[in-house]
């Protein structure tokens, strides 16, 4: 009867060596189970606008590669490019754009003072030596001419007048480029302004008197 317990002992030593190798694998199964889980989790909790980075994809790979070995799966190769992929999208719409610098250039002109002078129109102007002084009218229009105004060829009457005048139409009188124009004649000349008829084909007119 005694060798009979001795046996019946000795028979559960195996089946015991078996459970417990059997929980040791069934542990280590669901660690790397919940393991896997984690790591997936995790990249799927990512913020979509985040922009990985090449060395944050390869942390991710090994990552798996390391759980696929524990598990004993094939490596899906398949998985690189994509993440490549995605990682040269994010950093293509997250650099900045590179404007071409042909088109931030704007053209130039060699007189500002005709640029400033374009968002009106320009008046026709008739230039009069009233001295016995000869080239008081050319020179005056060249002047003009400078700065982008449209000046008449002037002409010369003679009448040796004391004071310069500026005839002017109604409509060019509260111009920016009325203001120009006295500027340029104030240089040389006093004189008074006066109205000018709107019969006549020029909006203003200069008679260079001696003072």
């Amino acid at each position: 009867m005694p060798n009979n317990k001795k046996i019946n002992k000795e028979s559960l030593i195996y089946p015991a060596i078996f459970i417990v190798y059997f929980l040791i694998i069934a542990s280590a199964f669901a660690y790397s189970i919940k393991f896997l889980s984690k790591t997936i989790n995790s990249a799927l909790d990512e913020p979509q606008n985040e922009v990985l980075t090449e060395e944050y994809a390869s942390l991710k790979l090994k990552e798996y590669s390391l759980v696929a070995q524990k598990l004993g799966l094939s490596r899906v190769n398949s998985s690189e490019p994509e993440i490549k992929t995605e990682i040269e999208t994010n950093n293509a719409s997250s650099s900045p754009e590179i404007l071409n610098p042909t088109t931030e250039i704007q053209s130039t002109s060699t007189n500002p003072t005709a640029d400033a002078q374009s968002a009106e129109t320009l008046p026709k102007i008739l230039v009069i030596n009233s001295t016995l002084k000869p080239g008081l009218a050319t020179n005056l229009k060249n002047k003009l001419e400078s700065s982008g105004f449209e000046v008449l060829t002037p002409t010369n009457n003679n009448l040796n007048l004391d004071t310069t005048a500026i005839k002017i139409k109604d409509g060019f009188i509260r111009s920016s480029n009325f203001t120009t124009i006295k500027n340029i004649v104030s240089e040389n000349y006093n004189f008074i302004i006066l109205p000018l008829e709107d019969d006549v084909a020029h909006d203003i007119e200069i008679i260079i008197g001696n003072n």
